[in-house]
């Protein structure tokens, strides 16, 4: 699970099925685009000290954009402009009430178009986000921010007013991974989580 640079990307492709219980409980395919990347941390102090803002948001819009071929006209990827309510600020300066977070994933005729199995936020959840900002990029994402490490820098915080579990407990639809993800990939996000959640001071 690393980063990718979001608009350099290759067009090897490869194609899991998924039965979903997300994107409103629809079943569909996922495909992982093999992407460029860029690593920006390998461990949770690492991402902390590369994050220009870690934030406490909730969720309020989403829209897809598809990159199309300027030549054949046929769309080779998209992502989704998410727009975020920023609930806390535990790093950096963020002088708006609402953020937008380019996520990579967008669902379309069926099928889930994703990085390293990223699956993007939820409308109407709150996440912890590890992001840096867009900087010498296209207009259209001046002011934008992306997560350090894609799913290593969301974490969904439990709605449950319940006894909260710990991360070992939680479920991976509960924290939003996708099933196809390996039991190794599953095991480093949890205790990523868990130093997140100690580092950040979550449970205090």
């Amino acid at each position: 699970m690393k980063k990718s640079l979001l608009l350099v990307i290759t067009l090897l492709i490869a194609m899991s099925v998924f039965s979903c219980d997300n994107e409103e409980d629809e079943a569909f395919v996922v495909e992982n685009i093999d992407a460029d990347r860029v690593i920006l941390a390998t461990n949770v102090d690492e991402m902390i000290a590369v994050s220009d803002i870690i934030v406490k948001v909730e969720i309020i819009s989403q829209e897809e954009v598809e990159l199309v071929d300027e030549h054949s006209g046929l769309v080779y990827f998209g992502y989704s402009n998410t727009e975020a309510k920023i609930k806390k600020v535990f790093k950096g300066n963020v002088n708006e009430k609402n953020i937008i977070i380019t996520e990579d994933g967008y669902l379309n005729n069926g099928i889930y178009w994703t990085v390293d199995n990223y699956q993007r936020s939820k409308i109407g959840n709150e996440y912890i986000f590890f992001l840096k900002e867009y900087t010498d990029r296209h207009e259209d994402l001046n002011g934008k921010y992306y997560p350090v490490e894609l799913t290593l820098s969301k974490y969904v915080i439990p709605k449950s007013n319940k006894k909260a579990k710990s991360v070992d407990e939680t479920s991976i639809k509960e924290l939003e991974l996708f099933n196809i993800m390996t039991k190794d990939d599953v095991t480093e996000y949890k205790e990523w989580y868990k130093e997140v959640i100690a580092k950040l001071k979550l449970n205090d």
